[in-house]
């Protein structure tokens, strides 16, 4: 009997099962190393607790998929190791994911997938709208589209709804609120040095401000928008019931790839106050266990894994956005959207690298949640933006402390 290198994944973006596509890839990686190779799918929610219970039990895998901000943690506890050094590896498109990938000088994961946070609209709902692409980059211009949309469904209600804002507690409602905080040209603090605030400055007010505004004048309600990230996703993909979502790219790559055909939707940045500035992405990448018995092995398979062959067929099976240059953006030249997608990805920015960070991310998918709710509230906004600071102030405080008694970074 063989010995068995076991994987560890995610569920894909599109839900489909990749069992038959890794069998079908990986079957003569298989007869070359002379080992069968096992694969687990796990949902993201379930992931990381799935992770660390596996590494306590002794039951690690092999191979794993991460988050991005979860490889610091793990390597801080010694549960994930350095790729071999005799097998080399793509380097990423955007250059924030090289300090996630290395770690006391040495590589301890490998970019793979990438997940920005992008402003999708329907290009025939932009066309009947007679909205053009350049005159929303900025605040202003979005807020007057905005503003018309709304003014436009007081007389005809098929017209759809201005735009999505997550509130739902999670870190996909985080990913998107750093989004707008980012395209307008800021980023969270360096945590090396512990820091004097993390929510609280004037950049990350301005940007609660303008959602509060783009708020009262889309006339969405806290019905509108009190569901599920999916259910928001699903409303704008299958009924065009918002004009902008600003979210992941889950189902729209599988349609603005076809071959041969205009796709239904338009990816834009999202507004800055400017000319645009910065983008959020986060990543998936693939590490080795500390305790794996198979080390070459698994990072030859990882190599695989990145490799363009297969990466092309997993993009266009999952609707994914790899991490590194492959087949995927070649086709850029032609296609605006992907070359949009292309630009955001390497220009992209994401959170701080910290050990912490896993814990950092359960304040922030609580606090970031209670206060986009409270943009939805009937109070003045003189009495929201008060409820709003001290909610702030209240994160920075934990995240603070949390902060002066970790173990290092």
């Amino acid at each position: 009997m063989r010995e068995v290198l076991r994987v560890l994944l995610m569920t894909t973006a599109n839900g489909k099962d990749p069992h038959s596509l890794l069998q079908e890839g990986f079957r003569d990686f298989q007869e070359e190393e002379g080992i069968d190779i096992e694969y687990d799918i796990v949902s993201w929610t379930r992931a990381y607790q799935t992770i660390i219970k596996g590494f306590k039990e002794g039951e690690s895998p092999d191979v794993i998929q991460l988050g991005s901000t979860w490889i610091r943690p793990l390597a801080n506890m010694n549960y994930i190791a350095p790729l071999a050094e005799s097998v080399s590896f793509a380097p990423p498109l955007a250059g924030w994911l090289n300090g996630y990938c290395y770690y006391q000088g040495k590589q301890i994961a490998v970019p793979w997938i990438a997940d920005p946070i992008v402003m999708s609209v329907w290009r025939k709902t932009m066309n009947d709208l007679k909205i053009s692409p350049e005159e929303i980059k900025d605040w202003e211009g979005f807020t007057r589209a905005i503003e018309t949309i709304a003014e436009m469904r007081k007389y005809d209600q098929s017209i759809p709804k201005p735009m999505t804002i997550l509130i739902r507690k999670g870190m996909e409602t985080v990913h998107c609120l750093s989004a707008w905080f980012f395209a307008a040209g800021h980023l969270f603090p360096d945590l090396e040095d512990i820091p004097d605030h993390f929510l609280n400055n004037p950049g990350f007010l301005k940007i609660i401000d303008y959602l509060y505004s783009l708020v009262k004048k889309s006339g969405l309600t806290i019905d509108d928008v009190d569901k599920h990230p999916h259910s928001l996703v699903e409303s704008f993909r299958y009924e065009n019931a918002f004009v902008f979502n600003v979210g992941g790219c889950y189902g729209i790559i599988d349609n603005i790839i076809k071959e041969g055909e205009e796709s239904r939707y338009m990816i834009l940045p999202v507004p800055s106050p400017r000319n645009h500035i910065g983008a959020y992405s986060g990543a998936a990448v693939l590490a080795i266990s500390s305790g794996t018995k198979f080390p070459v092995t698994a990072s030859k398979f990882i190599k695989r894994m990145t490799e363009d062959k297969f990466l092309s067929s997993w993009a266009e099976f999952t609707g994914a956005i790899p991490a590194v240059e492959s087949a995927f953006w070649e086709r850029r030249k032609e296609n605006a959207d992907i070359n949009q997608l292309y630009e955001m990805v390497a220009g992209s920015s994401s959170y701080p690298v910290h050990a912490c960070w896993a814990s950092v991310e359960e304040i922030l998918s609580k606090s970031i949640s209670n206060i986009l709710w409270e943009l939805f509230s009937k109070d003045s906004y003189r009495n929201i933006r008060k409820k709003l600071l001290e909610l702030i102030e209240d994160t920075d405080e934990r995240i603070i402390r949390l902060l002066k008694y970790s173990w290092g970074s």
